[in-house]
């Protein structure tokens, strides 16, 4: 019998999950906008520039860590394949009867071929990320060093059509023993990217207005992973074999800009990823991918004041990924409430233009003692089960 559910979930347990964005929990509950509103100490990986911004509180900022995490079952996967295992359950009972029931069996057949149908090369999707960093503002050069982890993680089953006849083969023998040659193949896919990063920033005048530019250059590694089998053959013991992983590593950078016309208002622009590259998978099942890296742009604008904050971000290329996964392209928009200095609450939205990912609301808080410590947590969700969570603690003195 096929177990499609075990084995689908039981990666998505054993595994470490992966991630397409770096999350911090301000930025993120503020729907993810950072790019002309980030504080100094996260800067670096949302715009480099605004660690030399003039509005920000200067000082010493360190991070550790931050992390986050987001999971979607957008189409229902899961649900689904619950359903077909409890079918391929009396699928088995059925054919292998005493009193066989062919009305019973051919119905089955039916439910479970639509059912496989309608799953074909849908996705299961998780992202996450953790972050470790020291950022110092200076009058003339402000500079900060990171080390990120971020990645993206997919699973799907590609459904076979000769699967019908399979089943029908089950029935006319009334042997439950013809279901080991299922052709539908579970597919899985990751990439781990690790980057090193020392970010500089400065700050010089254009037309009379504070105007700030800061490079990230970055050491990387680039693991993918491409496991693919039958889906009767799929074994979750085989999920942390060395044999579907791959890995490279490089040097990339990327370049941010910001722009400060009044001492309220920002307009930033980041460019991630200046050198492009591609990085294939192992070919497993006579399968394989190709995760792509190469420049994206996001511009964004916020209005600052001392007890709130607003920004809206929207991204001018999408980001590039695995090329068998669609690319989003979004709009993310927030607002941060100052109480007493000592707590902020944030919420926001994040919109795929693309329709690649769920739409979310997000939302946020963050405790800081004594303007000192500071404890920060945000969580998300959209439909069709998508829903995410980021915390963060620092110290800035």
């Amino acid at each position: 019998m096929i177990k499609y559910r075990y084995s689908l979930l039981s990666f998505l347990i054993l595994s470490p999950l992966t991630m397409a964005e770096i999350y911090n929990s301000r930025n993120a509950g503020m729907g993810g906008a950072g790019v002309a509103s980030s504080q100094f100490d996260t800067a670096a990986h949302s715009n480099p520039a605004l660690l030399a911004s003039p509005n920000l509180d200067k000082g010493v900022a360190i991070i550790f860590p931050a992390v986050g995490a987001e999971a979607s079952d957008k189409d229902e996967v899961i649900d689904t394949i619950d359903d077909l295992e409890d079918k391929f359950d009396e699928f088995e009972i059925v054919t292998e009867a005493a009193t066989f029931d062919a009305v019973r069996a051919t119905a089955l057949q039916a439910e479970i071929i639509a059912d496989l149908n309608s799953i074909d090369e849908k996705l299961l999707t998780a992202q996450a990320s953790a972050i470790l960093s020291v950022a110092v503002p200076h009058e003339r050069f402000s500079w900060a060093l990171d080390h990120r982890a971020r990645g993206e993680f997919s699973a799907q089953l590609d459904f076979d059509p000769t699967d019908e006849d399979v089943l029908n083969t089950a029935i006319a023998m009334q042997d439950a023993g013809e279901l080991d040659n299922i052709n539908s193949s579970a597919n899985i896919t990751a990439a781990i990217i690790s980057e090193t990063v020392f970010s500089l920033a400065t700050q010089f005048t254009l037309g009379g207005q504070p105007f700030s530019v800061g490079l990230s250059p970055k050491f990387t590694r680039v693991e993918t992973y491409f496991y693919s089998q039958n889906a009767n053959d799929v074994d979750s013991d085989d999920f942390d074999s060395d044999q579907y992983v791959d890995s490279e590593t490089g040097v990339n950078a990327d370049l941010g800009f910001a722009y400060y016309p009044t001492d309220s208002i920002t307009v930033g622009l980041m460019f991630r990823d200046l050198v492009s590259n591609e990085y294939d998978t192992v070919t497993a099942n006579a399968q394989s991918d190709t995760y792509e890296v190469g420049l994206s742009s996001t511009a964004g604008i916020a209005y600052q004041k001392s007890f709130f904050s607003i920004a809206l971000d929207a991204d001018l290329t999408a980001r590039k990924g695995f090329k068998s996964m669609p690319e989003s392209k979004f709009v993310r928009a927030g607002i941060e409430l100052d109480a007493l200095g000592w707590v902020q609450l944030r919420a926001g939205t994040r919109i795929d233009t693309n329709d690649a990912r769920e739409d979310v609301a997000s939302a946020g808080v963050n405790l800081a003692l004594f303007k000192t410590v500071n404890l920060g947590v945000s969580g998300w969700a959209g439909g069709n089960d998508t829903a995410g969570a980021a915390v963060d603690l620092k110290i800035v003195f």
